[in-house]
């Protein structure tokens, strides 16, 4: 994932901008975002007894996984279309887009409109997360923090929450539209949120400089590689080591890229990749264990902890947002410890026959993530 700018509006914030648009925008992100996330897991092998027998089910498989390099390659190109495009347009757009990929998943009966559809959705994610990211840079504290605490739950429970449609379900066409009722929601709250912004005067976003736009666009050329290999290896039908090298590849490919931005923004970027990397892939393992089927207690049994290590998650990154002035460079690290004594703990509670136990190691996963990226956020003068 790019690593949004230092972005700076050339008007800061002040009594013109309601708190109506920040009611709207509280609304659209815990809205929004986990919706964006949701695209990412590939759930289709849950559905697969339901899969037509005409259909190549492995490669049907393989191409629903597109909607992930979709995000990658769109994130970086929405951080530059924002010099050009304002934030509320850019978010009717994003989920403009995920509300036809769910429009049209129900008429998706071959493995090209299923890879065209699941694109679409990989798309309006990609504009999503950074497009929100930027809506809330310049407003109220909170929002900010929400936006962290949202995140990083969205990250972990990602799985449960693609897995969670698909419950007793009599089409594997759901896979491809899990939330069409949260979509129009989101999409109503953006149309909302739109007009609300014009009428109270258009307050000017931020836009990154000509500089932090460059940067931008090289790290599209990395995420356009990432694209091609994953489609390459969906229609290829790749082993698993060489998609494995490749997947570290792209890791370090994603730490140079890092390394190479400005010095302020750095640390921000080591912890966004070293988030996204650890966060979704552990959970969504610890998350396959406690089905059911395993020995676990399934997704209801889940629940609980994971509204737990949420509001915790919201609750820290606003601890930090609002009381810690000046984290310097050790909030980050420290929030980075938390998730690898999180990850530790899963080998001491998985599985859990209740799923209870399973509060410690999501809460300090989920209250790690929020902590690094808040504070990594606050060096760059979010």
């Amino acid at each position: 994932m790019a690593v949004p700018p230092n972005l700076r509006s050339p008007h800061p914030a002040g009594p013109r901008h309601s708190w109506l648009l920040d009611v709207l925008l509280g609304l659209l992100v815990v809205a929004a975002l986990p919706l964006a996330i949701v695209a990412i897991p590939n759930t289709l092998s849950v559905v697969a007894r339901l899969l037509p027998g005409d259909i190549d089910q492995v490669g049907l498989m393989r191409t629903h996984g597109l909607a992930l390099p979709a995000l990658m390659l769109t994130v970086p190109l929405a951080a530059v279309a924002l010099r050009r495009v304002q934030v509320a347009h850019l978010l009717v757009a994003g989920l403009a887009l995920v509300a036809v990929s769910d429009a049209a998943g129900g008429y998706a009966a071959s493995e090209l409109l299923v890879g065209v559809v699941r694109v679409l959705r990989g798309v309006g994610a990609g504009i999503i997360v950074p497009v929100t990211l930027v809506a809330v840079w310049d407003r109220a504290p909170v929002l900010r923090a929400l936006w962290v605490g949202v995140f990083g739950l969205g990250l972990l429970a990602a799985q449960a929450l693609a897995l969670w449609p698909l419950d007793d379900v009599s089409s594997w066409k759901v896979t491809l539209q899990p939330y069409p009722m949260v979509t129009g929601v989101a999409l109503a709250l953006a149309a909302a949120y739109l007009v609300a912004w014009t009428v109270l005067g258009r307050p000017a976003g931020p836009s990154p400089s000509v500089k932090e736009r460059t940067r931008l666009l090289l790290a599209a050329v990395p995420a356009a590689g990432i694209a091609v290999v994953a489609i390459s290896t969906a229609t290829e039908g790749w082993r698993a080591i060489p998609v494995i090298l490749l997947a570290g590849l792209a890791i370090v490919g994603l730490l140079a890229l890092a390394s190479i931005g400005a010095p302020e923004s750095r640390t921000l970027a080591y912890t966004m990749v070293a988030v996204g990397v650890v966060l979704l892939p552990s959970a969504a393992q610890v998350t396959l264990v406690e089905m059911g089927g395993l020995g676990g207690p399934g997704l209801r049994g889940l629940w609980i902890p994971y509204a737990v290590a949420g509001l915790l998650a919201v609750a820290a990154s606003v601890v930090v947002r609002l009381f810690t002035k000046a984290p310097g460079r050790w909030l980050a690290p420290l929030g980075l410890l938390a998730m690898v004594v999180g990850l530790c703990s899963v080998r001491l509670v998985v599985p859990s026959a209740d799923g209870l136990v399973l509060a410690v190691p999501f809460s300090l996963l989920a209250v790690g993530a929020a902590v690094a990226l808040t504070a990594a956020l606050q060096e760059v003068g979010a």
